[in-house]
């Protein structure tokens, strides 16, 4: 489990949600937003009967449509489905790197601005590379993980900006890097930040990620090596009609080694288009591409790429079915 050290970043990442939380509800500030207040829960894949008139505030259309960013709606009480969400990366700096994941997910609204969700993961290393020092071509089943989302800020008439807060804890079985066995625990905070540019056109986010965890090689007498990371992303996505979003992401990307941030192992910055096509009212289909356009590896000179800590391309494809 974790040690004192991880344990006391656990804490402290929990204090400051719970303290973000806080002081935006107690701010409820005209022409700030409306400030969310204790979730109303409902029963899980059912949906209440409607009551009064549809809200005429220009909201974000429900999917993925700012590619690896994410939005800040938690659907309405009763919404459920199911996602397949492909994420492939490859490119190193010597050799063959190729890894594939898939996480299949479970996601339901509880309640008014509260979302669940439970996934499990599959993963693939085609691997016959330097840079991770290993010959591996293998497919495992490599951990879960558990989601809640809760929105604390919501678009009102004089407000387009809505805010989510995130945290997923995971247990994995299987090095993301070099694809060896491992046993691994982490938690990831998440902050998203939305907004309705130009309504039912133009639409914006911004994502702070927060990854904490250690991992320890399968084997006697192996130790936890702890890590961290601090992820930022921007996006914009733009409703070409009701069934086809275009959009635009650029996501920076960093790794530290101990859970605090402590040593800085390398950054890269990641650029790429994205879409989302809705095939059905139930069935939508998205994807998006950022190749690296720039990063450093600590300790490596010469390179305007780090691709020690990441890959030259990153690529997602995501089907949902909402039920």
């Amino acid at each position: 489990m974790f040690n004192k050290s991880t344990k006391a970043a656990l804490l402290s990442a929990v204090i400051f949600s719970a303290a973000a939380l806080s002081s935006a509800q107690a701010a409820d500030l005209p022409g700030k937003g409306k400030v969310i207040k204790a979730p109303q829960m409902g029963g899980l894949c059912v949906k209440p009967a409607a009551s009064g008139p549809a809200s005429t505030i220009p909201q974000i259309p429900a999917g993925d449509i700012f590619g690896f960013s994410y939005y800040t709606d938690t659907g309405a009480i009763g919404d459920c489905g199911v996602a397949l969400e492909s994420t492939t990366r490859f490119g190193k700096a010597n050799g063959k790197y190729e890894s594939f994941g898939l996480k299949t997910q479970f996601y339901a609204t509880l309640g008014n601005n509260l979302y669940g969700a439970a996934s499990f993961f599959t993963t693939q290393h085609n691997v016959n590379t330097a840079a991770v020092g290993v010959d591996r071509n293998r497919v495992e089943l490599d951990g879960v993980s558990a989601e809640v989302i809760y929105r604390i800020v919501e678009r009102s008439k004089t407000n387009p900006i809505a805010v989510s807060l995130s945290l997923e804890p995971r247990w994995n079985r299987i090095d993301a890097l070099a694809g060896g066995f491992v046993t691994g625990y982490s938690n990831e905070f998440k902050a998203f930040v939305d907004a309705v540019v130009i309504p039912d056109k133009l639409y914006a986010t911004w994502n702070v990620f927060y990854g904490l965890g250690e991992t320890k090689v399968t084997g006697a007498g192996t130790k936890f090596t702890k890590a961290s990371y601090i992820n930022t992303s921007a996006a914009l996505a733009y409703q070409v009609n009701d069934k086809f979003f275009v959009g635009a992401e650029a996501r920076y990307l960093t790794s530290y080694t101990g859970a605090f941030l402590n040593n800085k192992a390398g950054h890269a910055v990641f650029v790429g288009p994205n879409f989302l096509y809705r095939i059905t009212d139930n069935l939508s289909f998205n994807a998006a591409w950022t190749p690296q356009v720039s990063g450093k590896a600590k300790g490596v000179t010469g390179d305007n790429l780090d691709l020690t800590n990441f890959e030259r391309h990153q690529v997602r494809v995501k089907l949902v079915y909402a039920f």
